[in-house]
């Protein structure tokens, strides 16, 4: 048996008769290695630039994959979407932004690729669990929900 077999139970039913029997899968760590490389490739192209990200298709054209199978292949890897990815950093951003520097919101948010402060203003508020000016206001409240946006 292989070193990498993993065994699952399986049912089999046929004729009204229930069978377990145990299912032999066979890990490809290989393609789990090469799948997480191009997700990693994928990422730092999405991340690259917070005010202009690459559209999928031209992600998709970079790392070989169909929009469909890049899609698919980043959110099984990392647990979430390409565009949750993007509005997770561009909010992070944005928090260490207000945080460091006195620039108004309207150009902290163009930083982070937005053009409507409104937009910008509720992206940030259901990230942050606050809006751009609590979190500028109250720096305790505003580390407490840093974890929620920390860097990869």
């Amino acid at each position: 048996m292989p070193q990498n077999a993993k065994f699952v139970q399986g049912l089999f039913v046929e004729g009204g008769f229930k069978l377990e029997l145990p299912i032999v899968v066979i890990a490809d760590d290989t393609q789990d290695a090469r799948n997480r490389e191009t997700v990693e490739r994928a990422s730092a192209l999405l991340l690259r630039d917070l005010q202009h990200p690459p559209d999928l298709a031209e992600m998709s054209r970079d790392v070989g994959l169909t929009t469909f199978q890049l899609s698919r292949l980043f959110g099984r890897t990392m647990g979430k979407s390409m565009p949750a990815l993007l509005r997770e950093r561009r909010m992070h951003r944005a928090g260490e932004l207000l945080k460091a520097t006195n620039h108004n919101i309207g150009d902290v948010a163009f930083a982070v690729g937005y053009y409507s402060i409104s937009a910008f203003s509720r992206a940030f508020s259901r990230e942050m669990g606050m809006t751009p000016s609590e979190f500028r206001k109250n720096p305790a409240e505003s580390t407490s929900v840093a974890h929620v946006v920390s860097p990869v």
